[in-house]
């Protein structure tokens, strides 16, 4: 093979390599099942000021998953009136959160009855641990929540969809607290009891062949060394 074509070889593996795979599209965990107008605030609408609530779930996928956007429940889908934060803790040690956003007024995209932002930095959270994403409504809070209550409902809201896809299952009984910290009081269930707060989540590629460029560089190094040797 003349040098020409053996580096055309080791460019090639190299492009196999860095290939990135297809980019997967990222899932919603939460979806909501009621339509704008469907209800007003009554029993199994709150309007919470001061107020954190939280949903846990556990990563069930070995490679882990990247989370890249937080998202609130809008409750008639026409833009959130008030600013909230929006966090992600990791169970094991609720100190402080991995993750957080400052919601703006007006802002968000709609998805599925939630409004999600973009966090500064995506975060990878690994298989086999466990999470809960919180949504803390303010003292001036004018953007309700649902509260579907334990099964079968209680309080005239339907329960939302979580879409786990065998990447994530949403686990534990849901959570609140007053203030804005982590909310350590569990709720009665179910899991998924609040239109409340959501994420986007993609599950983790395959690493890239790293090895397998390694391997053709150092076969291209030693096919030089013999030519250089022949010479």
């Amino acid at each position: 093979m003349k040098t020409s074509g053996m580096c055309l070889a080791v460019c090639l593996v190299a492009l196999v390599a860095f290939a990135p795979e297809a980019a997967a599209e990222p899932y919603d965990a939460f979806t909501s099942t009621i339509t704008a107008g469907t209800m007003g605030n009554g029993r199994g609408r709150q309007t919470l000021r001061e107020f954190v609530l939280g949903l846990d779930f556990e990563v069930m996928f070995d490679r882990g998953i990247t989370i890249s956007q937080l998202g609130l429940w809008d409750d008639n889908g026409n833009g959130l009136v008030s600013p909230h934060s929006l966090m992600v803790y990791d169970l094991a040690d609720t100190s402080a959160p991995l993750a957080s956003i400052d919601t703006l007024p007006g802002g968000g995209v709609l998805r599925d009855g939630y409004r999600y932002f973009d966090l500064t930095e995506a975060i990878m959270l690994p298989g086999g641990t466990q999470f809960s994403v919180v949504a803390y409504y303010p003292p001036t809070n004018a953007d309700s929540n649902g509260n579907s209550g334990p099964t079968p409902p209680s309080l005239g809201e339907p329960a939302p969809i979580f879409n786990g896809n065998g990447y994530v299952d949403n686990v534990g009984q849901a959570r609140y607290g007053r203030g804005l910290y982590f909310p350590d009081s569990l709720d009665t269930g179910p899991a998924n009891r609040y239109h409340s707060v959501s994420f986007s989540y993609t599950p983790n590629p395959e690493p890239g062949t790293l090895l397998l460029l390694s391997g053709a560089l150092a076969a291209a190094g030693a096919w030089r060394r013999r030519r250089s040797r022949q010479r």
